[in-house]
Parts: C-alpha cells; sequence; structure tokens
C-alpha cells in the first residue's frame, strides 16, 4: 500500500544504539516503508537537526519529518528533555513524537504524556514483537492518520 500524504517521508529516529538503529532500519524495510529514516544518535544533534530542516523549510520548501520515534535514554539530552524542547517550539510541536524505549517507569510514561509524546511503546526484547511494535507504528502514523 502506497503512502498517502507523501512520496517520500521522512521519519527522524533519535536512537543511540546502533544495533537498535539497525533493527528499526530492518522493520522498516519489513513493511515496505518507502522513506528515509533520518538518525541521530544525541538530543543535541537531533535538536540541531530540527534546527536546521526548520530553517530549510522556511527558505528551501523541504519538509519535517512525519513523524519522530524517540529513545529516551539518550547520552547529554535525554529523551524527555527532548521532547519536551520539541514540544515548546511552535513550529516542531506538530510533529507527533512515538517514543521507543526499554523503560517501563511508570514516572517516565507520565512525564512524557505530560510533555506532549503522542504515543509511548516499550522496544520489546522478542524479535519478532519488536518487528511487530514498528510495524504497528508504520501502519498507524504513516498509512492510517493524517498528518500535517
Amino acid at each position: 500500500m502506497k503512502i498517502p500524504f507523501r512520496q517520500q517521508p521522512l521519519v527522524l529516529l533519535i536512537e543511540d544504539s546502533m544495533h537498535d538503529f539497525a533493527a528499526i532500519q530492518r522493520a522498516f524495510r519489513k513493511v515496505g516503508f518507502e522513506g528515509h529514516v533520518e538518525h541521530c544518535q544525541k538530543g543535541e544533534t537531533a535538536l540541531d537537526y530540527l534546527e536546521q530542516a526548520k530553517a530549510e523549510k522556511e527558505t528551501k520548501n523541504s519538509s519535517l519529518p512525519c513523524f519522530i520515534l524517540l529513545d529516551l535514554n539518550l547520552p547529554g539530552i535525554d529523551g524527555i528533555q527532548v521532547l519536551q524542547s520539541i514540544k515548546t517550539d511552535n513550529t516542531l510541536k506538530q510533529i507527533p513524537i512515538i517514543v521507543f524505549t526499554t523503560s517501563q517507569n511508570p514516572q517516565d510514561i507520565k512525564i512524557c504524556y505530560q510533555s506532549g509524546v503522542n504515543s509511548y511503546v516499550t522496544k520489546p526484547m522478542d524479535l519478532a514483537a519488536f518487528n511487530h511494535a514498528i510495524a504497528t507504528i508504520s501502519e498507524y502514523w504513516l498509512k492510517t492518520v493524517y498528518l500535517p
């Protein structure tokens, strides 16, 4: 099924683990994702990337990510700080953010939703369940809902 809202969707993945990055890439390919995954390993890098993307959107008519897949456990600026920074920016706050993390801490979940996260998904340890989680995220955020 073709993605209805854009020809080449862009997903921003903020994930410090190269192993998880590779697994997410494979899972996206398995479901036929035809877009591009931009990868940032640190919160600081992701925020810099988004600032640059925001500037290019205004000057070059390029697009922002259709959604952000965010790990909480990042070196330096952590995922919660990244989430809060994005959701307080008037241009970036429209981008849906899906936290995809190993944390099942109720306090993390509460803070993320209070900060404006759109979904909170824990990373399954089982490969089949991991792939299913990415397939579900892809189906919902790329094929089911309308995004700005």
